[in-house]
């Protein structure tokens, strides 16, 4: 079998789509050895190793790759500008983390179009994902308010919030509580 839970949840619920992810972890159809590996590199490898990964055809790779590169103490010109020409990656998840790398050293004018825009994604998980990178910029980030507003009243609509918490509902229903979360920090945040 392989461990799943290196995957993206984005990703992760794509494939589940399809097959449950025990099945998947049975069939081996899932690349996780190099998965593996550019997860257990982050926080340690150097800065030439993660922007290689960037470049790889498997997008769990590109995601971690900008993990890696997000939790460096800093990183290097090039680094940025090479996060700047991948910052439309295909995959959600990696185009998160891409723009996460990017604001967390700095660059939040290039880094916040592609979270805001994702702020608008049909998939709630990758609502959530690029939200939550949002809330944890803070006031950094407040030319991302009138999204985060948009993004709460969506959830809003599918999950009104006098609901409890504790309330487990099915699909978009709990998911839409986890985008709630995140935007309401933000904007609690922002007003303080």
């Amino acid at each position: 079998t392989a461990d799943l839970g290196f995957l993206p949840e984005s990703e992760a619920w794509e494939l589940f789509s399809r097959q449950t992810g025990w099945e998947l972890g049975q069939a081996g159809r899932v690349p996780v050895t190099g998965i593996y590996q550019a997860a257990a590199q982050v926080g340690v490898a150097s800065e030439r190793v993660f922007l290689k990964k960037l470049d790889s055809d498997n997008p769990t790779i590109r995601y971690w790759g900008a993990i890696g590169l997000a939790v460096r103490p800093e990183i290097s010109g090039m680094a940025k500008r090479k996060l700047r020409r991948k910052i439309s990656d295909p995959s959600p998840a990696a185009r998160i983390e891409i723009a996460n790398a990017l604001a967390t050293h700095g660059d939040i004018p290039n880094a916040l179009p592609a979270l805001i825009d994702s702020t608008q994604h049909e998939n709630l998980i990758v609502v959530t994902h690029a939200a939550r990178i949002i809330e944890l910029l803070g006031k950094k980030a407040k030319s991302a308010k009138y999204a985060i507003e948009e993004a709460l009243k969506r959830a809003d609509k599918i999950r009104p919030p006098d609901t409890p918490a504790t309330v487990v509902l099915p699909g978009d229903k709990d998911l839409a509580m986890f985008v709630s979360f995140s935007c309401r920090a933000f904007l609690n945040r922002l007003d303080e």
